[in-house]
């Protein structure tokens, strides 16, 4: 999982992902087990990732608070 400081790490699946209304944000949308969840990124961080539907991913979760 590489040298990084965050504990949480989920694997998923990415559904789809698209661009925000913001010009720098992106929206995807991943499965995490039966769980449908929302990552915001920005659009290179997605394009760098080369994020496709139905690619198995980590989620890596660094929040004070999961809105459900």
């Amino acid at each position: 999982h590489g040298d990084f400081s965050i504990m949480n790490l989920l694997p998923a699946t990415v559904i789809s992902h698209v661009a925000e209304d913001h010009p720098a944000l992106a929206l995807v949308q991943l499965q995490v087990g039966g769980t449908p969840m929302l990552a915001r990124l920005t659009r290179h961080s997605a394009w760098r990732l080369e994020l496709a539907p139905g690619q198995q991913v980590w989620a890596q979760i660094k929040a004070v608070a999961l809105v459900g």
